[in-house]
């Protein structure tokens, strides 16, 4: 950048300076034309008085002028010749010694050369012409421009060196700033600018640096807040599987010994008919297995159902998770609607929280939304969870974003439902799953049976 407004600069430098030389090259062939047309009224003067002086004396008047013409030699800024009646060169002035041998360049001497006309006199026998020599006074003009664009180059030379000097000190704290900022755009927020004594730089250098130490703890947080996420999804993920894995001990071993006992007391009741004592002991214990029978199949469903209520409570779950959502995140305003069927399949349940925490993650994490929508309606057999925010729409994702949403998606598609993601037309995005309540009865029928 320096260097091309120090360009810049020079040049419209040297456009002024071409200015000048077209008006100062005016200006001398003007000058040249006074000087010249000045030294020849002069000398038409006394060429008039000697030859009239001559005309009087009735001789020879070459005879008579050429001795006085000789003795002149060269009249200024002009050349003398003189010719006989036969056209024949009697006599030539010698040449300037001002600056002899030297001649200003033919373009420039066409340039300045004001072209003034000869004069001749007339003499009985013959003529005196006096011829303009501009020769001189264009080479003192030669001379002059030659040290003007010497000065010039300089000049510019100067100039170029002088503002590009200038302007890279005066752009040194944009390159800084720059260099800070593209650390920020690659997730380095640790370098800090100082204060460079110019008042708007000093204000951006402040706002950068607010900004980086921002975005520095937000960073710090947000790790943090992953890591807590990770562990309590890995703790969560643990309890369930050992939940699935105490359900399926308790169904296979405790509930065959239950139904081995049932077997047993049932057999003694039917051979105990004529001992009543022994019958009523059979039929006390059936009563006692039916008890354990119930107790168990309790255990099972608190085993199997997240949170113990939230297959008959899904929407009461729902509301307390935003509520909960709402408060660690006050800078987001959170509207929830949740409607939900009186009994839903547990897994079905727990993939509705699933969604609803990834999606409100999401938005904390990514969206910079103010305001976030949560609804939760069933139709048509369908239960319908969406998430609306007025954020920034739907970014490139990498990392645990990409895995996060690739697990949504896993985790509708199991339960055979669909999950669209919708930028909005005034800004934000719109996250809808879809997920059928008979396929998320059947599959949990399936898994219990």
């Amino acid at each position: 950048m320096p260097a091309r407004v120090s360009m810049i600069l020079t040049l419209l430098l040297a456009m002024a300076l071409g200015i000048a030389l077209t008006i100062w090259l005016y200006g001398t062939r003007q000058l040249v034309y006074e000087e010249v047309t000045a030294a020849r009224r002069v000398a038409e003067q006394w060429l008039e008085a000697l030859v009239a002086n001559a005309t009087r004396d009735g001789t020879a008047a070459i005879d008579t002028v050429l001795p006085q013409l000789v003795a002149v030699g060269r009249l200024r800024a002009n050349s003398l010749n003189v010719y006989d009646a036969s056209g024949a060169l009697r006599y030539r002035s010698p040449e300037s010694t001002w600056k002899a041998g030297r001649v200003a360049p033919r373009w420039f001497a066409a340039l300045t050369d004001p072209r003034v006309p000869s004069l001749p006199f007339a003499l009985a026998d013959g003529r005196i012409e006096l011829v303009p020599d501009t020769s001189r006074a264009v080479l003192d003009a030669w001379d002059q421009l030659r040290a003007a664009l010497g000065w010039s180059v300089a000049l510019l030379v100067l100039v170029w060196f002088g503002t590009h000097s200038a302007l890279r000190r005066a752009f040194a704290p944009l390159t800084a700033i720059d260099a800070a900022l593209r650390r920020g755009a690659d997730g380095r927020f640790d370098q800090r600018l100082p204060r460079y004594r110019f008042g708007e730089i000093d204000r951006i250098a402040a706002s950068y640096n607010r900004l980086a130490e921002t975005l520095d703890e937000s960073r710090v947080r947000n790790r943090q807040l992953e890591q807590d996420q990770a562990v309590a999804q890995t703790v969560q993920a643990r309890l369930e599987e050992e939940r699935r894995t105490m359900a399926g001990e308790l169904h296979d071993e405790l509930g065959q010994a239950i139904t081995a006992v049932r077997a047993i007391a049932g057999a003694i009741r039917q051979r105990a008919d004529d001992r009543p004592e022994l019958a009523q002991s059979a039929e006390a214990i059936l009563a006692t297995t039916r008890q354990m029978q119930d107790g168990v199949d309790a255990i099972l469903r608190r085993l199997r159902t997240p949170g113990g209520t939230a297959c008959e409570h899904l929407e009461r779950m729902v509301e307390d998770y935003c509520t909960q959502w709402a408060e660690r995140h006050p800078d987001i305003a959170l509207g929830c609607n949740a409607a939900a069927p009186g009994r839903v399949d547990d897994m079905l349940a727990l993939a509705v929280l699933r969604l609803l925490q990834e999606s409100l993650t999401n938005v904390a994490r990514h969206a910079g939304a103010r305001r976030v929508e949560v609804r939760l309606v069933v139709a048509a057999a369908t239960l319908e969870l969406s998430v609306r925010d007025d954020g920034r729409g739907l970014p490139d994702v990498s990392g645990s974003a990409r895995y996060g949403l690739l697990g949504m998606e896993e985790r509708v598609a199991r339960h055979g439902g669909t999950l669209r993601f919708e930028s909005m037309a005034g800004g934000g995005l719109s996250v809808c799953a879809r997920l059928p309540l008979r396929a998320a009865v059947g599959a949990n029928d399936a898994t219990n049976a």
